[in-house]
Parts: structure tokens; C-alpha cells; sequence
């Protein structure tokens, strides 16, 4: 997903800076420790990558939040930070309701941006794979934006399995460190950064 025309356009800059904007999932809770959830590895793995004197990332997790507060706090929270990148995770949240003004509010708030940061929504899951992501699905296909689906790894990790019977979930929707490094792996595989 992130083809060498899209690292080419962070070529020449000083500073990469990476956003996760989302809720709980997004800001770790269920982890034994934040560093464990998926956003702040894949900060780390981004690092790594780019050379950690030029990445910076912001874990921009509120737990409770929908996309609807995700567009409240876009100016404190995604505009400040000046965004090369921001992965958007809300769908557990927006709990299959119609929240397309609130998403496509973010998505022109990022395309308004100088930066014109690359845009990825995220699906996490609750614990029989049921979150709905038609909403975002529709405005991904209309504004060509990437989707990872965290929730279809961690099923096939499972062969099916209920994530909170298996132990992959602290309750019906938040993570245990286990569950969090399925979702880190898949962000890795997805994002493939090119040799």
C-alpha cells in the first residue's frame, strides 16, 4: 500500500509525521502496556523504517470516541501535527450508523491539508467479527481511499473463532496483547514498504 510513488512524495522532507486517530483500540486499551497496541508498534515498525531522527507519530486514541468526535478534535489532534500519513479506526465505535458526513468531513479536512497526508481507515473488530463497515467502505471506494481490515485477519487468524473465547480479547471489543500483534502483523503485511 505504500508504493514507492507514495515514499517518494516523504523524500526530501525533514520530518514524517504519521497520525492514528481512533478510539480505545486505537489507544491501547486491553494492552498489558500501550507500547504493545497496534497503533504505537506500527509507529515503532514506521520508525525503523524511515529512520527514527525522521518519523514522528502521534497515537491520537480517545477511548468512547466515534468519528463524530474524531472531526470535533481534527484541528487539535490531525491538523496540528502537520500529517504525511493518518490511519483512521472508528468503525467498533460508529457501531454500523450512518456517520458518512462526520468521515467525509475528515477525509476533505485531510485533502484541504498542505501536506496531503497519505489516508488508510482501519476496521478492529468485536469479538464474533460482526462490525459494520459499509459506511466507510462506500466512502473509501468513492475517494480511492486504502482499507485494512484488521477484523479479517484476526478472524483468519482464528479460523472463525470467537476473539474473546479464544483469549484474543479482553471483553467484546478491546484487545489483549495477543489480539494487538495480529493487528500490528497485518498492518505490516498491508503497508509493504518497497525495498
Amino acid at each position: 500500500m505504500l508504493t514507492k510513488e507514495i515514499l517518494d512524495k516523504f523524500e526530501g522532507l525533514e520530518k514524517v509525521n504519521v497520525v492514528f486517530l481512533g478510539g480505545s483500540i486505537t489507544a491501547g486499551a486491553g494492552s498489558s502496556d500501550k507500547s504493545k497496541c497496534f497503533a504505537n508498534m506500527t509507529g515503532e515498525w514506521l520508525k525503523s523504517a524511515f529512520g527514527a531522527h525522521r518519523l514522528n507519530y502521534y497515537n491520537k486514541g480517545v477511548g468512547g470516541t466515534p468519528s463524530k468526535y474524531g472531526l470535533l478534535r481534527f484541528k487539535r489532534d490531525v491538523m496540528a501535527c502537520e500529517p504525511h500519513m493518518v490511519f483512521i479506526e472508528f468503525a467498533v465505535n460508529d457501531k454500523g450508523q450512518d456517520t458518512r458526513e462526520y468521515v467525509e468531513g475528515l477525509i476533505r479536512g485531510l485533502k484541504s491539508l498542505p501536506t496531503k497526508p497519505y489516508v488508510a481507515f482501519l476496521y478492529t473488530t468485536n469479538e464474533d467479527y460482526t462490525t459494520d463497515t459499509t459506511y466507510f467502505n462506500e466512502l473509501a471506494q468513492y475517494y480511492g481511499i486504502p482499507e485494512i481490515s484488521l477484523k479479517d485477519a484476526l478472524k483468519k487468524h482464528l479460523n472463525g473463532a470467537n476473539a474473546l473465547e479464544a483469549g484474543y480479547l479482553k471483553d467484546t471489543v478491546h484487545p489483549v496483547d495477543s489480539g494487538y500483534q495480529v493487528y500490528f502483523e497485518e498492518m505490516k503485511r498491508c503497508l509493504s514498504l518497497p525495498e
